[in-house]
Order: structure tokens, then C-alpha cells, then sequence
């Protein structure tokens, strides 16, 4: 028998192109499934999670105290503005950690206090004109960040006013749904 005489194996399928796409697609579909369970089984302890020094420590479950006083709320405002905005400097008034990524209006805060038991009156060095209304909604957009979170809802507060150097208003928001205007 030559080779000639021998059956030919037949050749395997072409796979068409939208077939692949298809299983390419339910296998994607597959894995988004499967990952909630596979992430809860990492962090359920199934699957042991590596420690290291530079992790940060458990976060306690237990409820913090809801600081109820007009000082205690006017630390939390400084220290929020601070961290985020003044350089990740510890404390309100404290050195900027890092004063490159001090925000530019953040110089302009000379004071804050609660007023009304509802409001936060922002005090700054600015005068009236359109550079001190740009400097004063920016300063009032990340105050509202402080008021109106999640994270501060108990506190019962509900509105910016940010000032100019002679005490008028610059920018006034009354509630989350309006604008720093």
C-alpha cells in the first residue's frame, strides 16, 4: 500500500470567527460570575491572605462616637480640609506634609466655625471680584464635601456660606441639591 492508498484523516473543522467571539464571550461571561465568589472566598479565609508590615491595621467595628459640639465639629472640618486638601498636614493648621499639592485656594481659609447649629460659615483673606468667586466656590465645593457626606449625615448639617474679608458672602450653598453659587 503506498500512501496514495491510505484514507486521509480528515482535516479538523474551521472554527468560524463569530464562534469564537461567542465562546470568548460566555467564558467572560463565566469569569465576571465566578469572581464575587472567588473574592469572598479570599477574604472569608479560604484562601489564607498574605501580612505585611506596611499593611494598615483592622479597622474597629465599633461605632465612633458622633462628636456633637460645635468644637468638635470645627476639628473634624479642619482636620478634613487639612488631610486633603492642605498637603496631608495632620491637623488644621499644621505644616503641609507635602506642600506641593496644597490646593491653590486652600491659603485663602482663614477660619471656619458652625453657625445656625446647621451651617459652616467659611471666614477668608479673599475681596470681592471673579477671582475671589472662582477661589470661594472651590472652597465651598470641598466644605460641602465635608457636609454633605455619607460619613458626616448624623452631624445634622446643612449648609456653606464662604465670606470675604470683610464678612460679605461670596458663595452660599443651602443644601445638597443646590450649587456653591
Amino acid at each position: 500500500m503506498t500512501d496514495q492508498d491510505q484514507p486521509r484523516k480528515a482535516a479538523p473543522p474551521k472554527t468560524h470567527p463569530f464562534t469564537m467571539f461567542l465562546s470568548v464571550c460566555f467564558g467572560l461571561f463565566l469569569l465576571a460570575l465566578l469572581c464575587p465568589f472567588i473574592g469572598a472566598a479570599i477574604d472569608g479565609g479560604i484562601v489564607p491572605r498574605r501580612t505585611s508590615q506596611t499593611e494598615a491595621p483592622a479597622v474597629s467595628t465599633t461605632p465612633a462616637k458622633v462628636p456633637r459640639s460645635k468644637e468638635e465639629i470645627e476639628s473634624l472640618l479642619g482636620d478634613y480640609l487639612a488631610l486633603n486638601w492642605g498637603g496631608g498636614a495632620p491637623s488644621w493648621g499644621a505644616k503641609p506634609a507635602v506642600p506641593e499639592i496644597v490646593a491653590p485656594w486652600y491659603r485663602y481659609i482663614v477660619g471656619f466655625e458652625v453657625k445656625q447649629g446647621q451651617e459652616i460659615w467659611v471666614s477668608t483673606s479673599l475681596t470681592k471680584g471673579s477671582a475671589a468667586i472662582s477661589a470661594a466656590q472651590a472652597i465651598c465645593s470641598a466644605v460641602s464635601g465635608f457636609v454633605y457626606s455619607n460619613d458626616h449625615a448624623d452631624l445634622g448639617l446643612s449648609g456653606v456660606r464662604v465670606a470675604a474679608r470683610d464678612g460679605q458672602r461670596l458663595v452660599w450653598r443651602r443644601s445638597l441639591s443646590e450649587r456653591c453659587e
